[in-house]
């Protein structure tokens, strides 16, 4: 295996991870706290991957986190709209 193949089977993994993460909380499996955990973590190192794997939870979970924590969701669109 390429160091090619390993990074895209690496991404595969990241997105596959960050959208079981967002139907366990879109299923109220896990709380909120998690999403806020898993937003600090990839803000910590801006790079393309994590911004595309942000973008995929917040396509997921942005719906009812308007709902449930408006100022979580206003914090990743101003951290956002930085990058």
């Amino acid at each position: 295996m390429d160091d090619n193949e390993k990074e895209i089977r690496l991404r595969d993994i990241k997105l596959g991870n960050i959208r079981l993460i967002a139907d366990f909380y879109i299923q109220n499996q896990i709380h909120i706290k998690i999403i806020s955990e898993c937003v600090d973590f990839l803000f910590k190192k801006i790079d393309d991957m994590n911004i595309r794997t942000l973008c995929e939870l917040m396509k997921k979970i942005s719906k009812k986190l308007y709902f449930e924590d408006i100022s979580l969701l206003n914090k990743i669109m101003e951290l956002l709209e930085d990058v």
